[in-house]
């Protein structure tokens, strides 16, 4: 009995060092998950400017029947030789 407990704790004390903390964490950690949720806020300013100027019911409404029929017109591919390149300043 005393051999499998000298045995055992062979084995299973090097896996408390898995417990180990590695000290504190850069202050920077979870960042990324807060400027997420920041950027996911609706601006509570949006409805004091007053309403849509371009949105119209009946254009809204075509879009719909559009879409449920399927006959959306797919947008234009991005042109790679415009998104990609860039010239030098000029005077």
């Amino acid at each position: 009995m005393k051999k499998i407990a000298v045995i055992a704790s062979v084995f299973l004390v090097p896996l408390l060092a898995a417990c180990a903390s590695e000290g504190t964490p850069s202050p920077k950690v979870g960042m990324a998950q807060r400027t997420n949720e920041a950027i996911q806020i609706v601006n509570p300013e949006a409805g004091k400017t007053g309403a849509l100027e371009s949105y119209d019911g009946k254009h809204a409404g075509l879009a719909q029947d559009k879409y449920a029929k399927g006959t959306v017109e797919k947008p234009e591919a991005p042109n790679s030789k415009i998104a990609g390149s860039s010239s030098g300043g000029g005077n």
